[in-house]
């Protein structure tokens, strides 16, 4: 599996601990660039401060700017228009979920509540990502 950086736009430092371990041990090498809130994430990828990554993980209730308008702001950016965007929170409320992929992510996963569960949940997901689908050669 070829997935060199993952930016991670998540508040709870235990979430954030669950998604690394998991993340590590799957893919070990890759690189977390975790985000404590949209806006300084958002910040960061307009001034051109971080390199573009492989694929963003998002939580929807962040503090300040939502996960969702971050989502649609990230989706204006021109080089950023392609990156796969994963939605993982802890909503499974239709509307939301409609209202992720309106806004343009690639996929919304609800947060399990267990760490295996977790490792097998992302393990789905970066496989789907990154060894089942092509993705376009410009991102």
């Amino acid at each position: 599996m070829k997935c060199d950086t993952i930016h991670l736009v998540e508040d709870s430092d235990a979430d954030v601990m669950a998604f690394t371990r998991a993340i590590r041990k799957l893919a070990p090498e890759t690189k977390i660039v975790r985000w404590p809130n949209a806006q300084d994430a958002l910040e960061a990828i307009e001034r051109g401060q971080v390199s573009s990554p492989d694929i963003f993980f998002i939580d929807l209730n962040l503090p300040g700017m939502s996960g969702l308008e971050f989502l649609r702001r990230v989706r204006s950016v021109r080089d950023l228009k392609l990156v796969p965007a994963v939605v993982l929170t802890t909503s499974s409320d239709p509307k939301e979920v409609q209202q992720s992929f309106l806004e343009g992510a690639g996929g919304h996963l609800v947060k399990p509540t267990g760490f295996e569960q977790l490792v097998l949940l992302l393990q789905k997901c970066l496989s789907y990502w990154f060894e089942a689908t092509l993705l376009p050669l410009a991102r």
